[in-house]
């Protein structure tokens, strides 16, 4: 038999899983929204440039005009015109193929890492050890500083 304390406990239950997924969504659009800031202060203008070449490139072409109707002047429709297009194109080739591209990738950005540089003795000693040695010696024996006389 079902009761209406069995009907009420569903229901809360129902409420806590929509809002924990509620939760859960926000969650993923804040870090998506903190993703796209953080590409666009450090690529913007590179990740401009890959999407103007892809356009040319499958030859995907703007909305209509600016009218009163239609309004993509963000190009938000174009862009996922775009993607829906580079989805299909990578949907269909070959995995293989895929691989090889990923593999090429990875090794050329390891390649173009950053080297450790090396230690020079010149590099790690200390500004000034007290004594007047050093780079910081150096330049107030050439620059006089605003205490000292120019004589």
């Amino acid at each position: 038999m079902i009761t209406m304390k069995k009907i009420d406990a569903e229901i809360e239950q129902l409420q806590r899983q929509l809002e924990a997924a509620q939760k859960a969504k926000a969650d993923e659009e804040k870090k998506e929204k903190a993703r796209i800031a953080q590409a666009k202060k450090h690529a913007g203008e590179s990740h401009t440039r890959v999407a103007l070449e892809l356009y040319d490139l499958l030859d995907v072409q703007p909305e209509a005009k600016v009218t009163r109707t239609v309004r993509d002047r963000d190009e938000t429709v174009r862009t996922q015109r775009l993607l829906d297009m580079v989805t299909e194109i990578v949907g269909a080739a070959d995995p293989a193929l895929l691989d090889r591209l990923k593999h090429d990738d990875r090794s050329g950005v390891d390649a173009r890492a950053p080297k450790p540089r090396k230690s020079s003795t010149s590099a790690s000693a200390p500004l000034d050890d007290g004594e007047g040695s050093g780079r910081a010696a150096e330049r107030q024996e050439s620059w006089p500083t605003p205490y000292q006389s120019a004589a």
